[in-house]
């Protein structure tokens, strides 16, 4: 699951020749940064409709931005915690053989689909602020 957002290449290119490759990395880390606490803010209130314990929100965890195949920058949202909830955060989302409806079934998914547009936007309007 991920976004790909269209455009940002041409405008990455031109700002990493105007200003800088520490300065654009820089503001394409606070732009990742702004989008994911957006993402996870949604999803942590789409989690409270089936919450017991809130363990599931409260190990819900962004990684710093980091490069994967050499060129693109990106942050990672996942589980992690004491109390290891990433381990049933798939049987959250998909459902399991015994109780293939779940009250969060689908959680995840429907937060994508629902940010997609304004992660977008969050993450233009940080690169035109920084830049």
């Amino acid at each position: 699951m991920s976004v790909e957002i269209e455009g940002t290449h041409q405008m990455l290119r031109k700002i990493g020749e105007k200003y800088g490759e520490a300065k654009m990395l820089k503001a394409q880390d606070k732009a990742l940064r702004n989008g994911a606490n957006y993402f996870t803010s949604v999803l942590k209130d789409n989690f409270e409709i089936f919450k017991d314990t809130g363990a599931s929100i409260g190990e819900i965890t962004v990684t710093e931005p980091y490069f994967i195949h050499g060129n693109t920058r990106m942050v990672k949202v996942h589980w992690e915690g004491s109390q290891n909830r990433y381990a049933i955060i798939h049987i959250n989302e998909w459902g399991s053989v015994r109780k293939p409806n779940p009250r969060g079934k689908g959680a995840i998914a429907r937060t994508m689909f629902m940010t997609e547009t304004p992660y977008r936007e969050v993450v233009k309007d940080t690169l035109e602020e920084e830049l």
